[in-house]
């Protein structure tokens, strides 16, 4: 299955990826729905969806994989495959028994238009019971798909209780959506609700725990999706290193590149292991926020790096926008605080690595 999209990348993705502009922020429709088409002509159509919703069942190990050739293009780090296997439905909704489900859900995977999500700290929705439903107000910066998505979920504050809760809703004109582009390429949009009418089974649980899960599997496809970025930057440096001479000497032959690539080469292997094993770990149930974090934490870090790396090979090649390490030395940056920050996964680690050295009071 890794081969078959390593393959597709090569033969049908990237020849589409060359004929858009280098800083497009969008795919033009007509190029995805005809790559959409060959995806399911492969089976490879919402490969994460459960089978009776249309989709392939694959688990997070699976796709953890899969993301990762996905992503190994100009446009792969924002847009996997250029979206040809559909937008991803958060797999925690296979859990739910709400009727909303069938009745958007199954829409959502056929389409391929996907979920945007709305369930970082930066929102302030509440939701107030009103009839059979609940009316739902407040905003949020900074989302994702919100302008395509089929539906969104959203982390919402219970009038009168301190409850959070998670919401499923119909992305529909009540969802206003405005557009702002963020390092020259990634649009995403600021999203608004006034008294939004959501029927009741939009309530799906209680928020944190929740959320807790749909930012454990967003982390560690988000650092999958890094993996292709490094991957395909330590190809191009290594790649460059073998042609281009300078004072009468490949630089394939200073050892000053060489300490790059081999340094690239063990970080990126370090950090697929690591990434793989939290995977599996999560499929299984095993994985806990911390590791799920570590390999979040790793991937970006270890991305960035490798780009920056593979940019210094290049030298003033790799900060022109022929080549694809430009672009990804911008998105890289905002991975950096996607989901969750780093800094704040650096605190959390940390304290969590102290609290097994404090003493316990009956010893103090």
């Amino acid at each position: 299955m890794r081969d078959t999209v390593r393959r597709f990348i090569q033969n049908d993705v990237i020849p589409i990826e060359q004929k858009i502009g280098a800083l497009a922020a969008e795919v033009p429709d007509e190029y995805i729905v005809s790559l959409q088409q060959k995806a399911k002509q492969m089976g490879f159509w919402q490969m994460w969806a459960l089978p009776e919703w249309g989709g392939g069942g694959l688990d997070i190990f699976s796709r953890t994989v899969v993301m990762e050739e996905a992503s190994r293009h100009r446009f792969g780090l924002m847009c996997p495959a250029l979206n040809a296997f559909g937008k991803e439905i958060p797999s925690i909704l296979t859990k739910s028994d709400s009727s909303l489900i069938g009745k958007i859900i199954q829409p959502a995977v056929h389409s391929g238009a996907g979920c945007f999500l709305a369930v970082d700290g930066g929102s302030n929705f509440i939701a107030k019971k009103e009839g059979n439903g609940w009316a739902i107000s407040g905003s949020q910066r900074f989302v994702a798909n919100a302008n395509k998505a089929a539906v969104g979920l959203i982390s919402v504050k219970i009038d009168g209780s301190e409850d959070t809760g998670l919401f499923l809703l119909e992305n529909n004109k009540g969802i206003k959506s405005e557009p702002t582009v963020v390092m020259r390429t990634i649009r995403l949009f600021n999203i608004s609700l006034e008294d939004y009418k959501a029927p009741i089974d939009s309530y799906l649980g209680k928020g944190k725990e929740m959320v807790r899960e749909l930012l454990q599997e967003g982390q560690i496809l988000l650092a999958a999706r890094c993996l292709g970025i490094a991957q395909e930057a330590l190809r191009l440096g290594a790649e460059y290193a073998t042609q281009r001479e300078t004072f009468g000497k490949l630089l394939e032959k200073r050892e000053a590149i060489q300490d790059m690539v081999a340094d690239s080469m063990v970080a990126l292997e370090s950090c697929r292991l690591l990434t793989w094993a939290t995977a599996k770990k999560l499929s299984l149930g095993e994985a806990s926020a911390e590791e799920v974090a570590m390999a979040k934490l790793n991937a970006t870090e270890t991305a960035f790096r490798i780009v920056d790396q593979s940019i210094q090979i290049h030298g003033g090649m790799g900060i022109t926008q022929e080549v694809a390490l430009e672009r990804w030395y911008r998105e890289l940056r905002l991975t950096r605080l996607e989901l969750v920050p780093s800094e704040v996964i650096r605190q959390r680690l940390a304290f969590s690595n102290f609290q097994k050295y404090h003493a316990p009071k009956s010893m103090q």
